[in-house]
């Protein structure tokens, strides 16, 4: 003891140990916000490509069947590869988007269809793929060679 205080030995107080656990608590929460951003454009980004990929693989189909291959919008958050087999339609693949992710726009029973030389007939004619979540959309338009443009 010196005039009257008390020498203090290593180790942390009580408020030194409640700030460190609340500043780590901030940064943590600030994480997880980021992260679920980050998680959800993923999850945006990967549902407007598999969108693509189903329209290449219709085009990819028709042309190495020889027979007429199709995507149909059925819903907001469900579409359909079919193929033409003699004179009826088989489901090929379906497509279900994840919760919170809604294709806003063609609406239901729009479709591309490519034929057997992989040429592609759009219902609607001017053909628009617009996909969203509650933060950000994506829109996207296929074009004659099934690729797609980001518009």
């Amino acid at each position: 003891m010196f005039l009257g205080r008390t020498v203090r030995e290593g180790g942390l107080s009580t408020i030194e140990l409640l700030v460190a656990i609340a500043v780590i608590a901030i940064l943590a929460g600030l994480g997880f916000v980021q992260y679920s951003r980050v998680n959800a454009r993923v999850s945006l980004e990967a549902s407007a490509s598999d969108i693509r990929q189903a329209i290449l693989r219709a085009r990819s189909d028709a042309l190495a069947s020889g027979n007429s291959h199709r995507l149909v919008v059925v819903s907001g958050s469900r579409l359909i590869l079919e193929s033409r087999s003699s004179s009826d339609w088989e489901l090929a693949r379906e497509i279900n988007l994840p919760n919170g992710i809604v294709l806003t726009s063609p609406g239901a029973d729009s479709m591309i269809e490519f034929d057997s030389r992989g040429f592609a007939n759009f219902t609607p004619s001017d053909l628009i793929f617009v996909i969203s979540d509650a933060n950000a959309s994506h829109a996207f338009a296929p074009a004659m060679s099934g690729n797609t443009r980001f518009q």
